[in-house]
């Protein structure tokens, strides 16, 4: 049989990166899809999670056939990506509106009150602040009345909303 190999994958604001590398780290195939973001009003930035999925897919085949290799050989895949997004999920882990990504000013007075209490920010505290997103229901009411009955049953990061589309 032939040895394993791994993939990485890249989710980030403006492209995908795939690579498949062996078990000694030698680069086999190392591919990319860009993309960019909308800013549907002036401090907004958002991303349609459904774009990440099909660039992850692209990517992903376009580095197996360039590295000339089966499937059936990657033993691994390890995902990365925008840490600072927020995507709202329903109860089967299908974004619910498009992300609001790291980029996005709108809640830029909420995330000077929360330094002001707790301190100078940390990559934690980013986090925890760009997800404080106080608009939620305003937000979701613009994409009409189908997506006010589907509230969120969950968040998760970019990353995360990827990895649970091949996990489903």
């Amino acid at each position: 049989m032939s040895p394993a190999l791994l993939m990485g994958i890249d989710l980030g604001t403006s492209s995908t990166k795939t690579v498949i590398i062996d078990q000694d780290g030698h680069v086999l195939s190392c591919t990319s899809q860009e993309y960019s973001f909308n800013t549907p009003r002036p401090g907004w930035a958002e991303q349609d999670p459904k774009v990440w999925l099909e660039a992850a897919l692209a990517t992903m085949h376009r580095a197996i056939f360039q590295a000339d290799v089966s499937p059936k050989r990657i033993a691994a895949i390890g995902l990365s990506g925008q840490m600072h997004g927020t995507v709202c999920l329903d109860e089967q882990g299908q974004a619910l509106r498009p992300a609001v990504i790291w980029a996005d000013q709108r809640s830029r007075e909420q995330v000077g009150r929360v330094y002001r209490d707790l301190g100078e920010p940390t990559p934690r505290k980013r986090w925890l602040v760009a997800s404080l997103w106080k608009h939620l229901a305003q937000a979701l009411s613009e994409f009409g009345q189908d997506a006010l009955d589907r509230k969120p049953n969950g968040f998760g990061i970019p990353a995360e909303a990827l990895g649970s589309r091949f996990s489903s």
